[in-house]
């Protein structure tokens, strides 16, 4: 696991924002698999198509961010805030949504394919995870 110092974290943002608003063929796109970052404050940042597998993500505030097409894929968002954020079609097969503060969020098309999650996971109104191949848990 290795942790992201706030001033480079802020560096691959800005980077990955220069590539969401080009053409796809300038600028980086964030890849930050297996990092941490516990308890950062990214809310209302654009984080769409960027690469966040086996990222750890617990406590982390994401509310209304753009996680669109953003693949979370074994992520660990235990206790996770993302209240609002867009997660149209992210991968979030089998991430940890244990906890997980979902409310409110877009998850059309979400892959949430062997993603945990327990009693205390809120999930926006009328949404049903195990549906959508979530997978209750004890916890």
């Amino acid at each position: 696991m290795k942790t992201i110092p706030a001033i480079r974290l802020q560096e691959i943002l800005t980077a990955h924002r220069l590539w969401v608003k080009s053409s796809g063929r300038e600028g980086s796109k964030a890849e930050l698999m297996g990092a941490c970052l516990w308890w950062s404050h990214l809310e209302k940042a654009d984080l769409s198509h960027a690469v966040l597998r086996n990222t750890y993500l617990c406590w982390t505030h994401l509310e209304w961010t753009n996680l669109q097409r953003t693949d979370l894929h074994g992520a660990d968002l235990y206790r996770a805030h993302l209240h609002g954020a867009d997660l149209s079609g992210a991968n979030l097969r089998e991430a940890n949504l244990s906890g997980t503060i979902l409310r409110d969020a877009k998850l059309l098309e979400a892959d949430l394919l062997g993603a945990r999650y327990t009693a205390q996971t809120q999930w926006p109104d009328g949404f049903d995870p195990a549906r959508h191949g979530a997978v209750r848990v004890n916890g």
